[in-house]
């Protein structure tokens, strides 16, 4: 059941492959070459 709840809630934001990152401001970073650009955002982050 906590997977179907799981999927349930990625469909929900968008999300459709892995791996997916969402920001705490809904913004969606997705696939392998997204990564840096997610840590980059998560960095960036941090620093406020």
């Amino acid at each position: 059941q906590r997977l179907k709840d799981q999927t349930a809630e990625a469909q929900s934001r968008g999300i459709f492959g892995a791996p997916s990152f969402i920001t705490e401001d809904g913004e969606l970073f997705w696939g392998d070459d997204r990564l840096e650009q997610a840590l980059a955002w998560a960095a960036r982050s941090k620093e406020k």
